[in-house]
Order: structure tokens, then C-alpha cells, then sequence
């Protein structure tokens, strides 16, 4: 098979650039991703950190539809791990198997399906103490407001219907997740998908 181009972030440079800078600031130990569809982010994840990289999704389907069969052992050896499942209900089990020195903690949260697991993936995050403050979240497909990017559409029962995903819709998981204070923004510029990116980062200072 011939090399696949490696196209993290769906063609967007200035995404990596942007986590980079937050891996640096906040001194980032590992990183957890939700929705790798074919790993090329994740395998950018890997250069990003010296910790663990570790990626859920419910799925190989299209990992190995472009990689090949040895596409998830490939993964392995990079020393990325892959949690099969629903990450609304297997990311908090896999924070378990994490250690204290794992964090400070990058998560980049992008299975947005159907069922869009965002708010189970916030609590799950919050409900382990050691990300309390000390998790930087960037939260792919958002809208920006007052930029033609795309971005998901989500719906609960307490969202009064259809909601863009973005920070108006999930503002009220944050201060369990930042009992110390955060700021959030949006990226200013975009390229490749042109997709809406959500970071919120703790209060810089708070990160230990």
C-alpha cells in the first residue's frame, strides 16, 4: 500500500500550533483524545508529548480502512493505546489506569456522533480529582461566533432543542471542572476543514 499522507486535524497546521503553545504554557504531561476516526491527529498527539497518548473511539472502521489491518497494532507501537467503546462511558475507567504523574492532562474532545458523548466526557473528567484544574480541554466542531467555520449541531432534553456545539451549551459542566477559575476562547484562524475549535484552559497558574 502506498504512504498515506499525514494530514492531522483534518488539514488544520494552525490546531497543532495552538496546542503546542498550550502543551508548553501549562506543561501538558499527557493527552487524551476522543474520536480518532483514522489516527491522524493522534499520531501527531504522539510528537506532541512524552507521556501517554491515549485515544477513544467506538470504532476501527476507517483506522483500518486507510491503514491497513496492521493499522491498530501500528498504533501500539508508537505507544499510543486505543480504548474501544463509548467514551461517555469508558473515559473515566481509563483516567483510573492513569497515574499521578500523567498529569497535567491535554484532552481533545471530537466524538461528536449522533449521540454526542461531550457531556458525559466533561463529567467523567470531573469526577476524577486529579484533572480538577489541571486539564486543558480543546473541544473540536464548535461554533465561533461571527466566523463561517463548520461545526456540530447537539440536543438534550434540558438544551431546548437543537443547540450549536459550542461554549453556550456546555458553560454550565466548566466550574466543576475548574474550581479555581478558567478562561476560554475560540481559534482566530482556521484551515484545511475549517472547523470551530472551543479551548478552555484552567486559570495559568493553577496547573501543577
Amino acid at each position: 500500500m502506498s504512504a498515506v499522507p499525514h494530514t492531522p486535524f483534518n488539514g488544520d497546521q494552525y490546531i497543532g500550533v495552538e496546542l503546542r503553545r498550550l502543551i508548553a504554557a501549562h506543561e501538558i504531561r499527557s493527552i487524551v483524545e476522543t474520536g480518532m476516526w483514522s489516527a491522524h491527529s493522534t499520531r501527531e498527539f504522539r510528537t506532541m508529548v512524552s507521556g501517554r497518548v491515549t485515544t477513544l473511539d467506538i470504532t476501527t472502521e476507517h483506522l483500518v480502512e486507510e491503514f491497513g489491518s496492521g493499522a491498530v497494532e501500528d498504533l501500539a507501537a508508537l505507544g499510543i493505546e486505543l480504548v474501544l467503546g463509548d467514551s461517555g462511558e469508558t473515559l473515566a475507567g481509563m483516567l483510573a489506569g492513569y497515574g499521578d504523574e500523567d498529569f497535567p492532562l491535554l484532552a481533545y474532545l471530537d466524538g461528536h456522533g449522533p449521540d454526542c458523548p461531550i457531556v458525559e466526557e466533561l463529567d467523567a473528567l470531573a469526577t476524577d480529582w486529579r484533572c480538577l484544574d489541571r486539564v486543558v480541554l480543546a473541544i473540536h466542531d464548535c461554533i465561533v461566533p461571527h466566523k463561517p467555520w463548520g461545526y456540530n449541531t447537539v440536543e438534550w432534553p434540558w438544551s431546548g432543542g437543537p443547540q450549536p456545539l459550542g461554549y453556550e451549551v456546555l458553560k454550565h459542566k466548566f466550574p466543576a471542572l475548574y474550581p479555581s477559575g478558567y478562561a476560554y476562547y475560540y481559534n482566530e484562524k482556521a484551515e484545511g476543514c475549517q472547523r470551530g475549535v472551543l479551548y478552555v484552559t484552567p486559570v495559568l497558574g493553577n496547573v501543577t
